[in-house]
C-alpha cells in the first residue's frame, strides 16, 4: 500500500486558498518553513489584530500542555504574541482599536497567560510567556495608567510565592517588569513591599540552600527594581518633563547614567537591607568556583556594573554596603586567571564595577574619607592611615600583607597577560617607546586593562596612585621578560 504524503508547499497552498481569517497550527508551521514570498506571513498579517491577539494566547494554551513536542510552535506563538501586545500600547491611529477596546483585549489575554507562567513544570516556554507578562504590563500602562496599576499589583502578588522560593524564572519576569514598566511599578510599590517581596529569598541565601543561578537572578531582579526606582524618579522630578503619561511611560525606559547618591532614596533603603547578604553569598561562592560557574559568577558582576552606572546610591547606601561592594569586587579581581579566559573576563568584570563605583563623586570622597570616620572592617590601618578604603583598592589586602594584589597590580597584569595572537614576533621585536604598536591593538583583554588602569588612577587621584604606579614601572622595565616591558610601555603611553 503506498500513500502520497502531502507536502509542505502543498499543506500552504491549500492553507492560502482557504478563506479562514484564523491562525492554525497550519499556519504556524507553514511560518517556521517558509516559501519564497513568505505568503504565510502575509496571510498572518490578513487576519485583525484582535483575531491575531486571541487566537495566539489561545494557540499558546492549547500546545503549552505538550511543550516538549511543541516547542518550536510554542516558541514562534510566543514571539508573535509579544509582538502584537507591544503594538496594542502603541498609538490608536496605528492599532485601529479604541483605548477601552484595547484594555479589554488585553485583559482578555491577561489571566490566561499569568496561569502559563505559573505552571513551572514547563519550564521550555516559560521565559518567552514571562516575555509576554512584561510586554503586557508595559502596553497597558501606556493606554491605561489605573489599569496598568492594577494589573502590576495582580502580577506582583502572584508572583510573591516564586520569588520566596527563589525561581529563577519569576526573578527575571521581575527584572523584565521593571525594565520595562518603571513608573508602574513604583507607582505601586515601596521600598517595605519590595523588602517583603524579597525577604523569603534572602532567608535562604542567609541558610546557604541556594543555587548560585538562584542567586544571580535574585541579584539581577534586586538591584533592577532599584534602577526602576531611579528611572521613575528622574522623570517624576524632572522640571521639563512631559505631562502626557504616555511620554512619560516611555522616557522611563530610557537608560541613564546616575552621578550622585541618596542615602534617603527606597533603592539606597533596599540595598542597605540586602546587598551585604548577597555579597557575602557570592563570596562564598567563589572560594571553590566550578568552571561551569564563571559564565554565572559574571553575569552576577555585570548586574553590579550596570547598576554601578545608573543606581549607584543602592551599592552605597551605607559604609557597610560599599564595604562590601569593595571586597567582594576585590576578590574576584585577585582570581589567579591561570591563562583562562572565562576567568579573565570575570576578573575585568569585577574591575569594572570598581571602576564604574569609584567613578561617582560621593562614593570618591568617601573612599577618600579619614579613618575616624571610614569603616575599619575592610583594612584595620594604623594612626597614620587617613584613607583605609584607598589603601585596600590600592594595595589590595585586609591586613597588609604585601602578597595580595590592589586594583593597579591586576590591571597591569592583565595588560601583561592579554592574549596575543604574535607572540614570536613580539618577542623578537625589541621594545621601544616609540613603537606604535606597543599598545597592544589586537589584544582586547590588555586594551580593557590598560583603559581600567588609567580610570583608577582618575577616580582614585593621581597622589595616591602615581607612586604605585612607578613602582609596577621599576619591576617591569627590570624585568627580561618582553611581555613586562612591552606592557609598561603601553601604561607610560596612557
Amino acid at each position: 500500500l503506498h500513500m502520497n504524503l502531502p507536502t509542505m508547499s502543498y499543506l500552504q497552498d491549500r492553507l492560502l486558498n482557504t478563506r479562514t481569517m484564523s491562525i492554525t497550527i497550519e499556519l504556524l508551521d507553514s511560518m517556521l518553513a517558509p516559501s519564497p514570498g513568505n505568503p504565510a506571513e502575509a496571510h498572518y498579517r490578513t487576519i485583525p489584530l484582535h483575531s491575531r491577539v486571541r487566537e495566539l494566547t489561545n494557540l499558546l494554551t492549547q500546545l503549552h500542555g505538550d511543550n516538549a513536542n511543541n516547542a518550536g510552535r510554542c516558541m514562534l506563538a510566543a514571539v508573535l504574541l509579544r509582538r502584537e501586545v507591544e503594538t496594542i500600547g502603541g498609538k490608536q491611529q496605528l492599532t485601529g482599536l479604541a483605548p477601552s477596546s484595547a484594555v479589554s483585549l488585553m485583559g482578555e489575554i491577561a489571566n490566561p497567560l499569568i496561569s502559563l507562567f505559573l505552571q513551572k513544570e514547563v519550564t521550555q516556554s516559560r521565559r518567552q510567556i514571562g516575555h509576554i507578562i512584561a510586554e503586557l504590563s508595559s502596553s497597558l500602562s501606556l493606554v491605561s495608567v489605573e489599569d496598568g496599576k492594577e494589573w502590576m499589583k495582580t502580577v506582583l502578588n502572584h508572583i510573591r510565592p516564586g520569588c520566596g522560593e527563589m525561581d529563577p524564572m519569576t526573578f527575571l519576569l521581575l527584572g523584565d517588569i521593571a525594565d520595562r514598566s518603571p513608573l508602574t511599578l513604583w507607582a505601586v510599590g515601596s521600598a517595605a513591599s519590595f523588602s517583603s517581596l524579597f525577604s523569603g529569598s534572602m532567608e535562604l541565601i542567609q541558610r546557604s540552600t541556594c543555587s548560585l543561578d538562584q542567586l544571580e537572578a535574585c541579584m539581577g531582579a534586586l538591584l533592577q527594581v532599584g534602577i526602576a526606582h531611579e528611572k521613575a524618579q528622574r522623570i517624576m522630578s524632572s522640571p521639563s518633563s512631559s505631562t502626557d503619561q504616555m511620554e512619560q511611560a516611555l522616557m522611563a525606559q530610557f537608560d541613564e547614567r546616575s552621578t550622585t547618591v541618596d542615602v534617603t532614596k527606597p533603592s539606597a533603603i533596599i540595598g542597605k537591607h540586602f546587598l551585604p547578604t548577597l555579597l557575602e553569598a557570592l563570596t562564598v561562592f567563589g572560594k571553590s568556583l566550578l568552571p561551569n560557574q564563571i559564565d554565572v559568577m559574571s553575569k552576577c558582576m555585570s548586574h553590579l556594573s550596570t547598576c554601578s552606572i545608573q543606581c549607584p546610591s543602592m551599592l552605597a547606601g551605607d559604609d557597610t554596603s560599599l564595604t562590601c561592594l569593595l571586597r567582594t569586587c576585590m576578590k574576584f579581581a585577585q582570581l589567579n586567571s591561570q591563562g583562562d579566559e572565562d576567568i579573565t573576563f570575570l576578573k575585568l568584570s569585577a574591575l569594572d564595577v570598581l571602576a564604574t563605583i569609584t567613578s561617582v563623586p560621593q562614593i570618591k570622597r568617601s573612599i577618600l574619607k579619614p579613618i575616624g570616620t571610614s569603616p575599619r572592617c575592610v583594612m584595620q590601618g594604623g594612626a597614620s592611615e587617613k584613607a583605609p578604603l584607598l589603601n585596600f583598592l590600592i594595595q589590595g589586602n585586609e591586613d597588609n600583607n604585601l602578597d595580595q594584589k590592589g586594583v593597579l597590580y591586576v590591571c597591569a597584569e592583565l595588560a601583561i597577560t592579554g592574549v596575543d595572537e604574535d607572540e614570536e614576533n613580539w618577542s623578537e621585536d625589541p621594545a621601544s617607546v616609540y613603537d606604535t604598536e606597543s599598545s597592544w591593538e589586537d589584544d582586547h583583554t590588555a586594551l580593557h586593562a590598560e583603559s581600567l588602569l588609567e580610570t583608577f588612577v582618575l577616580n582614585l587621584g593621581g597622589a595616591s596612585t602615581l607612586q604605585s604606579i612607578f613602582q609596577l614601572v621599576d619591576i617591569l622595565l627590570a624585568s627580561p621578560s618582553w611581555q613586562d616591558q612591552r606592557a609598561v610601555l603601553s601604561i607610560l603611553e596612557r
